[in-house]
């Protein structure tokens, strides 16, 4: 029993180091110390240089919305391409039902260490500025994470060029930014910060706001899935 388990555990830890290797092409720690990290390090300078009272969770849920957003855009962005690049794309569609045995468990895999890393950076935050519950945190970051990673897979199931991809996918996000002012407490409003306290509207049809717009983030999450694996199946764009 105790060597079945063993056999399985080395099996699984050689999947998920072989696909992170695939995935961020062996150059994801450059890109998130260069990217990501380096800019949630400068949000944490200002903030810390600014004069302004001790920030709220509130606060924090936008300090640490844009470094992840950056963290999960390249090997969501660029996985397709790279598969292309490297050939890899051939010798997937030749495994039945591949896009279930492959790229569910390579996004499962994005989702984890975008969950571990915003994790650090929610207990970082915590430690420095702003007393949270960082597991609170970190789950709510997940919705718009999960929902923009998925959208930026499916894109770049449709254009197949990482640039491309990336390109579409900041047009997009901007568009998304632009509308979470005027939709700022909306529940159409992707950035919806579940930790702000209106005033004007009583907490109970806060609370709804805040549900329905974590259920509509998730039920886009698994269209976008959905619609991914699909395109995927679509051999002939790929070879």
């Amino acid at each position: 029993m105790v060597s079945e388990i063993k056999i399985w555990y080395k099996l699984l830890a050689d999947l998920v180091r072989y696909n992170l290797k695939i995935i961020f092409s062996g150059v994801f720690i450059y890109f998130a110390a260069a990217a990501g990290l380096v800019l949630f390090l400068l949000i944490l300078l200002v903030a810390y240089n600014t004069d302004a009272v001790m920030p709220l969770p509130d606060s924090a849920y936008y300090m640490l919305l844009l470094p992840g957003i950056v963290i999960l855009l390249y090997p969501t962005a660029y996985g397709i391409q790279n598969d292309m690049d490297t050939k890899m794309m051939e010798v997937l569609i030749g495994i039945p039902n591949y896009r279930y045995k492959i790229w569910v468990v390579r996004m499962a895999i994005v989702g984890l260490v975008e969950l571990l890393i915003t994790l650090v950076f929610c207990l970082i935050v915590d430690l420095i500025f702003i007393p949270m519950n960082i597991f609170e945190m970190a789950y709510q970051l997940m919705y718009p994470f999960l929902f923009l990673s998925m959208l930026t897979f499916m894109i770049s199931t449709l254009v197949r060029s990482g640039p491309g991809t990336a390109a579409v996918t900041l047009i997009i996000m901007l568009i998304f930014f632009i509308l979470s002012g005027p939709l700022v407490e909306s529940q159409w409003n992707l950035f919806l910060n579940p930790f702000e306290n209106p005033t004007d509207i009583s907490e109970m049809i806060w609370m709804d706001r805040i549900l329905y717009n974590r259920v509509v983030l998730a039920i886009g999450t698994v269209i976008f899935s959905l619609v991914s694996l699909y395109s995927l199946q679509k051999r002939h764009r790929f070879i």
